[in-house]
Order: structure tokens, then C-alpha cells, then sequence
């Protein structure tokens, strides 16, 4: 049986230059520097450019959002668009808590675009999950237990997933705080 995830992979290298590879492991705990406090179902390790994925329990559906969400944090750190963010989160820590939400937004966004990329259609973030994903460290450098913990909500996540998904256009994923148009011109249709 093909699985599902290989769509969003495929559909993520389609669409970008530069995409990690994904690894299925046992349990995300022991790489790349994660432990019990990252997220266990999937991470994105800069460091290796490597996304882990662990089987713990989740639906096709969540694993879908896992992999593409961690593609939108990829797509972030492979153009540039990560190191803009740190450089104003850096010379902004009062707003680092509002700087850091507005990153998943547009990752959520990202996510979006690749998952329409890959086909997928009427996905309701709200319907697979009954609590917000991610909001354990899930990407970054080695050790990813020194991960930021950032929460948005299940349904702010899900408004931006959705923008992302029914436009299927990168140009729509500006925050109040970044723009989009680095992931716009790496964007190959």
C-alpha cells in the first residue's frame, strides 16, 4: 500500500529547492538532539536537513499535516526567510512571543500550499486533531530539546492551513511581521 506522506514529499520537492529527506524512525527521542520534551511524532532537524517520523499513535491525516508543516519550517530555513525571522526576533525579544506565532502562521500557510500541491483536498485541521499540534519544540538545530515552544491554537492553525490550501499560492502566506516573498521566489509552479 503507497503511503499517503510520499504525495507531500513529492509534492514539497516539486515545489521547492532544497527539501529535506524524510526518515521513518522507531521515536523521534535520540535524534538530533531531541528528547521527551519534542514533539514524538515528527521533527525537522536543520542541522542534518533530515524530517523524522515516528509512528506514535497518529491518523494518516495528522501524519499528512505533520510531514507538510515541517516542509513549511524547511521551506523557511532553506530561502532565507528563518534567518530574517531571527534577526527580528533577536533585536525584538519583548515581541519574541508575537514574532514567533507569526512564523507558524506562515509555516501553517506553507503547509497548506504543499499539501494542495500534493492533492490534497478539504482538509479540516480542526477534525484531525482535538488539541493543537506542534506546540512542543518540533524544529531546529541539534540539540532540538532546546526547541522554542510556541503555541497559536488548533483553530488559528487551522485558518492558516486553509489560506495556504485554497490558494495554493506562497504570496498568501504574509504575516503581520514577515513577508512571504522569499518562499514566493523559490516557488516553482
Amino acid at each position: 500500500m503507497a503511503d499517503p506522506v510520499q504525495n507531500v514529499v513529492a509534492a514539497a520537492e516539486r515545489s521547492f529547492d532544497q527539501m529535506p529527506r524524510v526518515e521513518r524512525v522507531d521515536q523521534i527521542a535520540g535524534h538530533c538532539g531531541a528528547d521527551a520534551t519534542v514533539d514524538p511524532h515528527a521533527v525537522f532537524c536543520t542541522s542534518q536537513n533530515v524530517i523524522y517520523r515516528a509512528d506514535a499513535g497518529q491518523t494518516e491525516g495528522q501524519d499528512l499535516y505533520f510531514v507538510a508543516h515541517l516542509f513549511g519550517h524547511a521551506v523557511q530555513v532553506r530561502h532565507g526567510i528563518a534567518d530574517v525571522a531571527l534577526r527580528t526576533i533577536s533585536a525584538n525579544r519583548d515581541r519574541e512571543t508575537e514574532l514567533r506565532r507569526d512564523v507558524e502562521r506562515m509555516v501553517d500557510c506553507l503547509a497548506g500550499v504543499i499539501l494542495s500541491a500534493a492533492g490534497v483536498q478539504d482538509y479540516n485541521l480542526e477534525q484531525e486533531f482535538a488539541a493543537e499540534p506542534f506546540a512542543r519544540p518540533h524544529w531546529g538545530r541539534d540539540p532540538l530539546s532546546r526547541g522554542p515552544w510556541v503555541e497559536l491554537g488548533l483553530q488559528e492553525r487551522a485558518i492558516w492551513l486553509a489560506k495556504g490550501l485554497e490558494t495554493q499560492d506562497p504570496g498568501v502566506c504574509d504575516t503581520d511581521n514577515f513577508p512571504a516573498d522569499l518562499a514566493v521566489a523559490a516557488f516553482r509552479r
